[in-house]
């Protein structure tokens, strides 16, 4: 069987679905149900508008994390009170 690998800066809910599927499944029949929980952190500004925090999630009892996002307005505001 031949197999190609595909490299994309664009992701759909389709391929997600497609890889985390098989994965979710054997990983329920050998620990049982999964109890996923979100987690998010949230960095406010004044404003009480979020602009960045961490987004992750508990799994099997475990903890993990998908991304850290620090908005650009706090870099810029601390760049422009040092100046």
């Amino acid at each position: 069987m031949k197999y190609s690998v595909h490299l994309s800066d664009t992701t759909a809910e389709e391929t997600r679905q497609a890889i985390l599927a098989p994965l979710r499944e054997y990983n329920q029949s050998q620990t049982g149900p999964n109890e996923h929980r979100g987690l998010a952190i949230e960095l406010r500004d004044e404003k009480d508008s979020i602009i960045g925090g961490l987004w992750g999630g508990s799994s099997y009892d475990t903890g993990y994390s998908f991304s850290f996002l620090l908005c650009h307005r706090l870099c810029e505001a601390k760049a422009s009170a040092a100046s």
